[in-house]
């Protein structure tokens, strides 16, 4: 059964800028960009947890479960709110998720600051200063996962432009 979508103008063939953002706008509904928000609200969920579990065991710096409590509450929020922006199409809360998504790159650029500066801290608590290694590790590593995922957008989004570019100047 083969419905076509009522309204719909954009051509196939357009290799526009314009083009490219309605694509991506008819894609963000699809159902694996929903499970990979939700793969991403399960790891802002951990966060907060761990950030709970081990406030007071990070003397080294104590800010690295706080960095997890926030980013996960944060993330938590700004994985929630495009769920129930769908159904209201609310400009104010457009905005808010918007302003949600700069914090957290703030945050996590903060984040990287606190625990990259670290290096390896000593996991040991009956030797201070140290940091629980579940807090650190998890930090560490879902920041490290963070920049990967930016650096490979950033590549993949520059070929695009240049793709388009090329194509676009034929």
């Amino acid at each position: 059964m083969d419905v076509e979508r009522q309204g719909s103008t954009r051509n196939k063939d357009d290799f526009s800028f314009q083009g490219v953002k309605d694509h991506l706008k008819e894609k963000v509904h699809h159902p694996s960009v929903s499970a990979t928000l939700i793969v991403f609200l399960i790891l802002n969920l951990i966060m907060l947890i761990v950030g709970f579990m081990h406030v007071n065991n990070c003397p080294i710096k104590k800010v690295i479960p706080i960095y997890l409590i926030v980013a996960g509450c944060v993330g938590i929020v700004s994985k929630l709110l495009p769920f129930l922006n769908r159904k209201f199409q609310l400009k104010m809360l457009t905005f808010t998720i918007y302003a949600l998504y700069i914090f957290e790159f703030v945050w996590m650029l903060l984040g990287s600051y606190w625990v990259y500066s670290l290096g390896k801290p000593n996991f040991d608590p009956s030797h201070p200063p140290y940091c629980n290694k579940t807090a650190y590790y998890l930090a560490f590593w879902l920041l490290t996962v963070n920049w990967v995922f930016i650096a490979i957008t950033l590549i993949l989004t520059c070929c695009a432009a240049i793709c388009i570019a090329v194509v676009n100047r034929k």
